[in-house]
């Protein structure tokens, strides 16, 4: 890069390794990052991105989001009455037919309805069934840990889990809501566990991490559709965000919790209506809290953060 950004290849490996370096050097750093004779040429948007991250990555930056992310725990959000805003998203989350969760920026589910159980099988009212029993762990209350699990029924309910891995990893990495968060304590601690259970049960999360976070990590947009089966027949489902709620502002650092939906692709449109319909959904919503009993779910109670 020497040849063509006027930054020594020493400066280049200080900036990345160490994120050594003053503003001319970051300058110079990029102008080389999308020149025509960079090997790996990168766009302007990827630029302010990885530009973003660097600020982000500042000690007193780093301090203050891991304080602000640590007043999250799913007891307050079961205790939705006392935040309007939160009080907003439970009860939008209560007029949701299809299967619909409320997540946090590291993508905990705080809360979800019936119909979002009962296309996984899963009757939350019968609680010696294995899948129900399922609840009763921290995996099952986060959108990326459930998928590394061999008896989780949202794992054995996806037909092709490896082919839309991918994309959900990329988005993880990309989402506003959640990049804020990428240097704080909680994401390094829940990244080591996710890193470690895909070691241990076969999901390429640390290759494809990677692959994002060096902005090198393609797919195709019809990869985030998910081919699932439901009550004996395979299905096509996507997700969408329906509705994002500033939860907690800390200075200028915000903690948005938002509302995700999953809908059957047309075809199956009246299959999953009719399926659904069986099951008697209430409109009531389901909690994380109910089935933490140690209260140590949330990556805020894990022993890892004791002591921060």
């Amino acid at each position: 890069m020497d040849k063509w950004a006027s930054i020594t290849n020493t400066a280049v490996s200080n900036l990345e390794l160490h994120l050594l370096g003053g503003p001319k050097q970051i300058e110079r750093y990029f102008k080389g990052l999308k020149d025509d004779r960079c090997p790996n040429k990168i766009t302007q948007g990827q630029a302010e991105f990885l530009e973003t991250l660097i600020e982000l990555s500042r000690e007193f930056y780093k301090t203050r989001a891991t304080k602000c992310l640590k007043q999250i725990n799913f007891e307050y959000t079961k205790n939705y009455y006392a935040n309007p805003s939160l009080k907003y998203l439970i009860e939008k989350l209560n007029q949701q037919y299809n299967p619909a969760f409320i997540i946090d920026p590291l993508w905990f589910i705080h809360a979800l309805n019936e119909p979002a159980l009962y296309m996984f099988s899963i009757d939350p009212y019968n609680h010696e069934h294995p899948d129900t029993k399922y609840l009763y762990r921290w995996e099952a209350w986060h959108v990326m840990a459930t998928k590394f699990q061999p008896d989780s029924p949202v794992r054995k309910a996806h037909l092709l889990p490896k082919r839309y891995f991918r994309p959900v990893i990329d988005i993880f990495f990309h989402h506003e809501n959640t990049y804020p968060f990428l240097f704080t304590d909680q994401m390094r601690w829940l990244l080591c566990k996710l890193h470690l259970m895909s070691n241990e049960h076969g999901y390429e999360f640390t290759g494809a991490w990677h692959e994002a976070t060096a902005l090198d990590l393609t797919y195709e947009p019809e990869y985030l559709k998910r081919r699932i089966e439901f009550q004996d027949k395979e299905i096509t489902i996507e997700s969408k965000t329906i509705d994002t709620v500033e939860v907690f502002k800390c200075g200028n650092i915000e903690i948005n919790f938002s509302l995700i939906i999953w809908k059957p692709l047309k075809e199956y449109k009246e299959f999953f209506k009719r399926e659904m319909n069986k099951f008697r959904p209430r409109h009531v919503p389901i909690f994380a809290a109910t089935y933490d009993q140690h209260k140590n779910f949330h990556v805020n109670n894990w022993d890892e953060m004791a002591e921060i």
